[in-house]
């Protein structure tokens, strides 16, 4: 996909996991969702996402004289595709790559500006570890992860529910190749 550098921004990639998995969300549910993006900023990022394509309109609902749109992700945004990532040169995977760290390091900012942060009282972490598996092993795991990581991604906000991000990031080391 063409436009994946407009949508690595700190606000946009908000928007678009907060309608991962097929959710359908107005713009007043999205800002359940995200309670710490200011109504305007959501609302600008939403139109432009909405502007790219990458995001579409699925109702209208008519509520007292106004519309209100509901949004889910377009299709294409559901998954990324082999040929999307083959088709994109080395020096775009790095800049990609960037910019997903630097959206990861400004969340960790941010988790660090609280006035009361406790890393261990709130389960923060950060690790890495190394697993010596061979393809089969390692698409064992795949699939394990990813039926951990469906169970919970439906859940919705709530008052006893605190959002939590978990970042993933696999690395092959083959040696000197």
């Amino acid at each position: 996909m063409k436009n994946w550098k407009k949508l690595l921004h700190p606000v946009r990639m908000e928007i678009i996991q907060a309608l991962v998995g097929g959710k359908q969300l107005t713009p007043s549910q999205l800002s359940q969702y995200l309670p710490n993006i200011p109504h305007a900023t959501l609302y600008r990022h939403i139109n432009y996402l909405h502007d790219l394509g990458m995001i579409t309109v699925k109702e209208e609902i008519q509520k007292r004289g106004t519309v209100e749109r509901v949004y889910s992700l377009a299709t294409e945004m559901e998954s990324t595709t082999p040929e999307d990532l083959s088709a994109m040169s080395k020096d775009e995977h790095l800049d990609l790559f960037t910019q997903f760290i630097s959206n990861i390091v400004h969340d960790f900012g941010r988790y660090l500006e609280r006035e009361n942060f406790n890393l261990l009282e709130d389960g923060v972490s950060y690790r890495q570890a190394v697993y010596y598996l061979s393809d089969a092993e390692f698409q064992d795991m795949i699939h394990e992860l990813r039926s951990v990581y469906e169970k919970y991604q439906g859940l919705e906000p709530s008052e006893e529910r605190t959002k939590r991000k978990v970042t993933t990031i696999i690395l092959p080391e083959k040696g000197d190749e």
